[in-house]
């Protein structure tokens, strides 16, 4: 879990790379082997040649004067990762109260509300292995008929691990990542959750909590493109609870 920040520090690191080098790609001639010397050109073709000198003056400035349009390489620190700002806001990620029988599988919604936008993400979802199980997680909301094609189910990644200082628990990290670095700002379902309730679980009411720790804290982090820099949001995580009747 600690490998977590740096590893999307180093994804966002690549990521700008690649889209600076995107932006800064060169147009190459259709025959870079032919030259106006060449024998493949004929005395017609160098008499065109003759008569665009001009237009080829005046393209040639065109290029100079958009250079300011080209990307730059990205800010890197001596750890080969991009530049950071901290800021204090963030978004809020809450669990529902919900219910549920014995032996009954239960899904529900972690909403996003105050999205000051962000290109990565991290919600940890601690549960109790002796009355429930993880069946399955997808990004954005999974009633939605339109969810398959949108932002968050595309971007968010779902995978359960056990921490070695709290045995009987299971976390899943519910993971967004935008490759193109791209920021969201919607309010709206992050992530679709499905758990079972053990059949032999007691009635009663039992917390559905993040741990905001995990990875040494809250992750959320944003792009800052134009500037070239990774910002660091604090995001807030409310806990839900699930009563087994």
């Amino acid at each position: 879990m600690k490998k977590i920040r740096s590893m999307i520090l180093a994804l966002t690191a690549v990521s700008l790379l690649a889209l600076t080098a995107t932006s800064c790609e060169k147009a190459t001639p259709d025959n870079p082997g032919v030259t106006p010397d060449s024998s493949s050109v004929s005395d017609a073709d160098n008499s065109a040649a003759g008569n665009d000198e001009n237009s080829s003056t005046e393209d040639s400035k065109a290029s100079d004067s958009s250079k300011d349009d080209i990307g730059k390489p990205p800010k890197m620190n001596e750890n080969n990762l991009p530049g950071q700002q901290t800021v204090n806001d963030g978004p809020t990620l809450t669990i529902p109260d919900i219910e549920a029988s014995a032996g009954e599988e239960v899904t529900f919604k972690i909403d996003i509300t105050d999205n000051t936008g962000f290109t990565a993400l991290v919600a940890w979802l601690d549960l109790n292995d002796e009355y429930f199980e993880f069946v399955s997680a997808v990004g954005g909301d999974a009633d939605d008929e339109e969810n398959e094609d949108s932002v968050l189910n595309s971007n968010l990644t779902a995978n359960t691990f056990n921490k070695e200082d709290a045995p009987g628990t299971t976390t899943v990290v519910l993971l967004y990542f935008d490759g193109n670095l791209e920021t969201y700002k919607e309010n709206t379902t992050y992530a679709t959750v499905t758990l079972k309730v053990k059949e032999d679980t007691p009635a009663g009411k039992y917390d559905l909590a993040f741990d905001a720790k995990g990875d040494g804290g809250a992750m959320c982090n944003d792009c800052d493109r134009e500037n070239e820099v990774v910002i660091i949001r604090t995001p807030t995580y409310k806990n839900g609870s699930i009563t087994v009747k």
